[in-house]
């Protein structure tokens, strides 16, 4: 995990929590998820596993937000929270993880969102 996005989970936490991007590097597939704590949720799903994971973004949010996510990333759900990685959830997760958490206010606008338009899923992956 890059220093930023350490930073963005240790930001999270003081705030209540945030919504994370955990790739499982095997499998190929990336998990959104809530938690008051983004760290200690990424450890929890080292416990007893041969997966090797990597949190690959935080954003600021609540369940609120991650239904939003998971909606707006329905085309690639694979099961549950788990998606398969396609271009466009990676892009996000690249764009979220180089900018994360700017400024905790900067993102407000997630809870306010009304009308999220699902993104289809890739065709080219």
């Amino acid at each position: 995990m890059s220093e930023a996005v350490r930073e963005a989970a240790i930001a999270a936490a003081r705030l209540g929590g945030g919504v994370y991007f955990v790739r499982a590097l095997k499998a190929k597939r990336i998990k959104i998820g809530f938690a008051a704590s983004p760290l200690a949720r990424m450890l929890s799903l080292f416990t007893g596993s041969p997966e090797t994971y990597q949190l690959a973004a935080v954003i600021p949010g609540d369940r609120k937000i991650e239904a939003y996510m998971h909606d707006w990333f329905k085309g690639s759900r694979a099961k549950g929270e788990w998606f398969d990685e396609s271009s466009i959830l990676l892009d996000f997760i690249s764009s979220a993880s180089s900018n994360p958490m700017l400024d905790f206010k900067e993102w407000r606008w997630l809870r306010d969102m009304e009308n999220v338009v699902p993104i289809e899923r890739d065709k080219n992956n």
